[in-house]
């Protein structure tokens, strides 16, 4: 490990382990963000379909799946929202840091037809 962390400031300097770190935060805010608030949103539209469908009985016994439910939806938008990010950062480590940054890895996937 000792010599992969030399080489590493070999390579890039002390700071080279943060290289990435643009490209990853245009991940991963659109997918935090997107699986956050839309998980609170799909739980409460979750509860309302199990109380208008469901007896009390019943609702008692289900309802803890309420998260489960909403959790399906919720990784799905995150995801589709994280797409565009994660295309990104998977130019940046394919390629390395492009001019301009995260932008630049950008361009450079349009560039070549993504």
């Amino acid at each position: 490990a000792w010599e992969g962390f030399l080489k590493r400031m070999d390579e890039g300097g002390p700071f080279a382990s943060f290289a990435a770190a643009p490209a990853m935060t245009a991940k991963q805010v659109p997918y935090t963000m997107g699986k956050q608030v839309s998980f609170d949103y799909f739980c409460d539209l979750a509860h309302s379909a199990l109380v208008a469908a469901c007896s009390a009985d019943v609702l008692q016994r289900v309802d803890g799946f309420t998260p489960v439910i909403a959790a399906l939806p919720a990784a799905v938008l995150a995801c589709v929202l994280s797409h565009p990010g994660d295309a990104v950062l998977t130019e940046f480590f394919k390629a390395g840091p492009a001019k301009g940054g995260v932008l630049g890895s950008a361009r450079q996937l349009i560039a070549a037809g993504g």
